[in-house]
């Protein structure tokens, strides 16, 4: 196909049908057409405060942190599951009531190699903490503020999306209502639960505002300073893997394979 003739209409083009063209010519390696693509389009300027770009860039390293810890949490959580369930199938072994054979160590490798896991996926938890501190603390960023900025706009944002679907629940619920020949209880019980979560988190998220503004009040007041809970956000000693009877304590770390 002859575009030479049609490039020079490329100007024209709106961005809806430029992108599209660019990532076909780019698909086909074409390269002379996608750099013709955009040569041609018009530029726009933006102005923005010099501090964008770091603001920007922090935001999205804020939730790449905190995906990265729901993964390495669930993560630990499974493999520490599975040693356990390791600890209690051998719990028996070798008790002469039972009449079981004491295990060997190669009957126990799965266990030790779930263990190993478990702590690995522990030790990287803690060193993805102490990463974000450090790196916040080299800023001079309070390292626990863009952290609960985001998990209380993750609460919101499903208050609100819950909020949302109860209109939709409320339809369900009038044509119930009004047809009362069609058997629906799933239904009818779904719509309900759909209130009941959405209200729910409505008055999470009020509550959470309400309690920020009356500790922001607060704080300037002199002896009436709220005590902070204790924040346990690390697993510098993980309570599942040092309180277990007769778990092993050494400091050897197993990767997965």
């Amino acid at each position: 196909m002859n575009t030479h003739g049609l490039s020079q209409l490329y100007d024209q083009l709106t961005p809806s049908e430029r992108l599209p063209l660019i990532m076909a010519a780019a698909a086909r390696d074409d390269e002379a057409e996608k750099q013709r693509l955009s040569a041609a389009a018009p530029e726009v300027s933006f102005r923005v405060p010099n501090y964008y770009p770091l603001a920007k860039a922090l935001s999205e390293a804020v939730d790449y942190h905190l995906l990265t810890l729901l993964d390495l949490a669930a993560q630990f959580w499974q493999w520490w599951g599975i040693w356990m369930s390791y600890l209690g199938r051998h719990s028996s072994a070798g008790n002469p009531k039972t009449g079981r054979r004491r295990k060997t160590d190669a009957d126990r490798l799965p266990e030790w190699r779930a263990r190993g896991i478990a702590r690995y996926f522990a030790s990287r938890f803690v060193a993805h903490r102490h990463g974000w501190k450090q790196s916040c603390s080299a800023m001079n960023i309070d390292s626990e503020v863009q952290l609960e900025q985001l998990r209380a706009e993750m609460v919101l944002r499903t208050a609100g999306m819950l909020t949302g679907a109860g209109m939709g629940a409320v339809k369900v619920l009038v044509e119930l209502q009004n047809d009362a020949a069609q058997p629906a209880a799933v239904r009818r019980r779904s719509a309900r639960d759909v209130l009941e979560m959405g209200l729910k988190f409505r008055e999470i998220a009020q509550l959470e505002q309400r309690l920020a503004a009356i500790e922001a009040q607060m704080a300037g007041v002199p002896g009436l300073q709220l005590e902070q809970p204790p924040v346990h956000h690390e697993l510098e000693d993980p309570s599942p893997l040092a309180s277990q009877k007769g778990a092993p304590h050494d400091q050897t770390t197993a990767t997965p394979d």
